[in-house]
């Protein structure tokens, strides 16, 4: 279920969500006289796009769009290592979407359990993995961009599509 802020919208009105994420960043490719390109980067975000469609209204009237707002997104995001000890770069779900274990072996991806102590997950070790992964919703503290909605009368159905911004 995804929570913004107090709110969570239930089944009947995002029974078909989807998530998406995008990178902000600011930086820039400078070049040295001899054409060598250094990286100038001064901060990266994460942006995330959610989007339902339902037969009930969403509630989304209830969210300050002008308030920070936590973001309990149900996409999932993984970050991988050689080694099964593996930290988490942000905050995360730990409730029915809690972080998960996965080891690569010969290119299949194989579930191992995933114990959490903070940020860092120690994943079981599978025999002949090459790489480890830990996926993970992250909670976004974000300010919310756009929240548009639309209602399809033939279908009897609800749409919307909220757009934030990491704090």
């Amino acid at each position: 279920m995804i929570i913004i802020g107090s709110l969570s919208i239930p089944f009947p009105a995002g029974f078909d969500a989807n998530v998406s994420y995008k990178k902000l960043a600011a930086k820039t490719i400078l070049r040295s006289k001899n054409g060598t390109g250094i990286m100038a980067s001064r901060w990266k975000k994460l942006g995330v796009t959610l989007s339902g469609t339902g037969w009930l209204p969403d509630g989304l009237d209830s969210i300050d769009e002008d308030a920070l707002v936590d973001v309990h997104s149900t996409g999932y995001l993984s970050t991988a290592s050689a080694s099964n000890v593996i930290t988490i770069p942000r905050v995360f779900r730990t409730d029915d979407f809690a972080p998960k274990g996965q080891a690569v072996v010969d290119n299949v991806m194989v579930e191992t359990s995933a114990v959490m102590a903070g940020q860092i997950a120690t994943l079981g070790v599978i025999a002949g993995a090459t790489q480890y992964h830990v996926l993970y919703c992250p909670i976004i503290s974000s300010f919310i961009n756009t929240v548009d909605r639309s209602y399809d009368e033939s279908s009897n159905t609800w749409s919307w599509t909220i757009e934030a911004e990491e704090q």
